[in-house]
């Protein structure tokens, strides 16, 4: 394996959720059929080594759940580790970096159906070939490109893939004296065989954000 991604998977991991999401997870473990098909690297569970972008995602999820029920459930970022997992035995696709080979692959997986009609060769994940994926998180305006990817007729045109940018968290870094805000682009870590999910994922509790009303719809 690459170095990049041996130091990510030795990590702990966090996935954004609310509570009784995450305590169906550690009780039951990974409901496939309730996991969204068209996400960046396909159906799948998702973990990032970023704890800002678990934290995003975990209080995305409860304004959505809010939206439509008053009773959400709380949000928490779930922490995981690996192991005993010998990844000889998996097949695993990564991402270097914001290249075009990763905009296109989030692209194909999110509007499967009419970019493999038109184009069958790009490469893909919606029937898990890969198990383990590590890449970029796409940015929160993915569904707004809806429109673009269609006067593009699904080709994923070098231009149209300029519009594609990964999600970047915030983080303070002290300089002088001072905390200066910093941007940093969010890996995220996908797992597409609940064999290895079940035998390999060990979960380590999780964390309950506080909710701030004055932020709680940005």
């Amino acid at each position: 394996m690459e170095s990049i991604l041996t130091d990510k998977l030795s990590k702990v991991l966090f996935h954004g959720t609310l509570m009784d999401r995450a305590e169906n997870i550690i009780n039951s473990g990974i409901d496939f059929n309730k996991l969204n098909p068209r996400a960046d690297f396909g159906k799948g569970f998702y973990t990032t080594d970023s704890y800002a972008l678990a934290k995003n995602t975990a209080l995305l999820r409860y304004r959505q759940e809010l939206f439509k029920n008053t009773n959400a459930s709380i949000p928490v970022v779930l922490k995981l580790k690996l192991q005993n997992a010998d990844y000889s035995k998996w097949k695993i696709k990564e991402f270097k970096g914001e290249n075009l080979e990763w905009k296109k692959f989030v692209c194909t997986n999110r509007w499967y159906e009419k970019v493999l009609e038109k184009h069958p060769d790009y490469d893909h994940n919606t029937s898990s070939q890969y198990d383990i994926v590590l890449g970029l998180t796409a940015d929160g305006i993915m569904s707004d490109i809806g429109i673009k990817i269609k006067e593009d007729h699904y080709d994923l045109s070098t231009s149209f893939l300029k519009v594609i940018h990964p999600f970047k968290t915030t983080y303070m870094k002290t300089i002088w004296g001072k905390s200066v805000p910093f941007e940093t682009k969010a890996y995220q870590i996908s797992f597409h065989n609940k064999d290895f999910i079940d035998s390999c994922i060990r979960y380590k509790g999780c964390d309950i954000l506080t909710i701030d009303e004055k932020e709680e719809w940005l």
